[in-house]
């Protein structure tokens, strides 16, 4: 069977190298088909798709962002700043729909979290009125809501869809800082509301 050697060259690697029965690439005057014992010639490669039969018949796929044949009777070499294997290319969009699905879904947890601590803090602020009485202010910092006192602090984290809940106390050695004593972990808005007004209730005791 007569095949021809095909070489596709970039800048950086070698793309392809293998024996062939036929290849076909953009040419500057339209596309050019190149077979075993094609006569001599040098010309340019515009920006496309060089294909490759293979001897087993099989077809490889090179994409090349222009460039320069050489075409000897028993040799095709494909020059190009940019080339990229069919397959490769293939991965490479795969490789970037998964990172733009995951990227997608981080984010709509992003915007599910901050939404949670919003409504949380919403429903922490209706009684404003009992919130002075007991000397308490709400709070939010992004994914955090706080119910704050002189004496402790209870905080609601949201993170992944769920909310870290702790109660801390204030009255500490060392001032600023806090003492940890208890943490729930919720999985709704309205759990994380129950285990806030629970801490509260075990504050005020």
């Amino acid at each position: 069977m007569n095949t021809i050697h095909v070489d596709v060259v970039s800048a950086e690697a070698s793309i392809f190298s293998g024996e062939a029965r036929f290849v076909a690439l953009p040419g500057e005057s339209g596309e050019l088909g190149v077979y075993p014992r094609h006569t001599p010639l040098i010309t340019r490669v515009k920006p496309g798709s060089v294909r490759i039969e293979l001897a087993d018949g099989s077809e490889e796929f090179v994409f090349v962002a222009g460039g320069i044949i050489e075409v000897q009777p028993d040799r095709v070499t494909v020059l190009s700043d940019t080339a990229v294997r069919g397959k490769d290319l293939d991965e490479e969009r795969a490789q970037a729909s998964r990172r733009s699905a995951e990227e997608a879904i981080k984010n709509a947890k992003t915007d599910l979290d901050l939404a949670s601590a919003q409504a949380l803090r919403d429903a922490l602020s209706v009684d404003g009125d009992f919130l002075e009485q007991r000397g308490l202010t709400v709070d939010i910092r992004r994914y955090t809501v706080t119910l704050d006192h002189a004496d402790y602090r209870i905080a609601a984290y949201f993170e992944a869809g769920k909310a870290n809940v702790t109660t801390a106390d204030k009255r500490t050695a060392n001032p600023g800082s806090t003492a940890l004593r208890k943490r729930e972990t919720a999985d709704t808005v309205e759990a994380a509301l129950r285990f806030m007004a629970q801490f509260l209730a075990d504050e005020t005791l």
